[in-house]
């Protein structure tokens, strides 16, 4: 957990930033403590600690539930995410407790990980590296590839290939590493450059 916890916290400072505005920057960002309460949260309902497992329990769903209030933000500890999470804005931040998250992934506000209605079945699963920019809602069991970027407001309801930038509602693939972007014409209709 401290470990994670540790990467965390090294995506907020920046390499010119002196120790005191890292301390500063650390401490009065709300995002920062969500992310503490959701690795202590997670550390308790994984490792059930004997005897202080209960009151431990208790103390982080008072903490959840007071940074979910204050913040915006719900983390929960079923959450299985890696460490180096970016939490850049709060407000309106939830992930479906079966959601997967991986290793450095930034999440900007308004972003929605959630199970897709009908009886669908399945909560979505973020790879390394991914970008979810604001309003960004990734539905159903889908698969975000890792280097991914979801552009703002984008409804994502298909698996995402990895290194792709989508957008759109529903998204789409805009630019891909493999294969030319798709530029729009004059007319509308997209063109290869």
């Amino acid at each position: 957990m401290l470990d994670n916890f540790r990467a965390d916290l090294r995506r907020y400072m920046s390499p010119g930033m002196s120790a005191r505005d890292k301390v500063v920057e650390v401490a009065l960002h709300p995002a920062v403590w969500a992310i503490a309460v959701y690795r202590f949260g997670r550390w308790v309902y994984t490792r059930r600690p004997p005897f202080v497992g209960p009151p431990l329990q208790l103390a982080y769903l008072a903490a959840s539930k007071a940074i979910e209030i204050t913040s915006g933000i719900h983390l929960y500890p079923s959450n299985d995410i890696g460490p180096g999470l970016y939490i850049g804005h709060t407000g309106s931040i939830h992930l479906n407790p079966a959601a997967k998250v991986g290793r450095n992934v930034s999440v900007s506000q308004e972003v929605t990980l959630g199970t897709a209605a009908g009886g669908r079945e399945g909560a979505p699963v973020i790879g390394d590296d991914v970008y979810l920019g604001a309003g960004a809602k990734v539905i159903g069991n889908v698969k975000v590839g890792a280097g991914s970027s979801v552009a703002a407001n984008s409804l994502v309801i298909a698996d995402v290939p990895e290194g792709s930038t989508v957008m759109g509602v529903p998204a789409r693939v805009m630019f891909r590493p493999d294969k030319p972007a798709a530029v729009p014409s004059g007319n509308g209709a997209p063109t290869k450059t």
